[in-house]
């Protein structure tokens, strides 16, 4: 039966996966990166969860070690790729997950078309919605694959890091393949899941 165990986090420690990082990424006059924890105001619904998720966890992370995993919101040119995450890793305890535009877009679009929509009770009125909907089946097999692929990208990245028992925290529809994958790689990760 179920348990149920009283979760302290003292000590312990948290990832948070969403699809966007919580912060803002901009380029400076002389080219360098420049980050910021994002205000959670006029942007994408999952940077905005997050946001959210940053603001209520800082007492929080005077007890446990508060990790942030997810896409950056903009394209990173493969050789900033160490920098960019040493320098993430250091200042904002955060892990990103490099995508180039084409596979974003890809992705963002299987997720506004198909994903989203069905899990806000969106009935398939308009003509966008309803050709997503009747794809023939080698088109949803390369769409889901990729969505899987994106996911999995998610994981890696925890899994690279993870220790025994730490506790995972899934956000949104964008990462809905994330906490069986976690679960298959990480078998001991106390996972929660929030759709929003």
């Amino acid at each position: 039966g179920f348990l149920e165990q009283p979760v302290t986090l003292t000590g312990e420690c948290l990832y948070i996966i969403s699809w966007k990082l919580p912060i803002k990424t901009t380029r400076g006059p002389c080219g360098e990166y420049l980050f910021a924890w994002h205000p959670g105001q006029h942007c994408t619904t999952s940077s905005r969860h997050a946001g959210y998720v940053v603001e209520k966890l800082r007492k929080l992370r005077k007890r446990a070690q508060v990790w942030y995993i997810g896409w950056l919101g903009i394209d990173i040119a493969e050789e900033d790729h160490e920098l960019v995450r040493n320098q993430l890793r250091a200042q904002m305890q955060c892990l990103p997950v490099f995508l180039d535009q084409t596979r974003v877009g890809e992705f963002e679009k299987i997720c506004s078309a198909i994903i989203r929509p069905m899990f806000h009770l969106s009935v398939p009125v308009n003509k966008d919605l309803c050709d997503a909907f009747h794809k023939s089946a080698s088109q949803w097999q390369s769409m889901w694959q990729m969505y899987n692929k994106v996911n999995l990208e998610m994981v890696s990245v925890l899994v690279e890091a993870f220790n025994d028992n730490d506790y995972v925290w899934v956000i949104d529809t964008e990462l809905l393949m994330v906490p069986a994958f976690v679960g298959t790689r990480c078998k001991t990760a106390n996972i929660a899941f929030v759709c929003n």
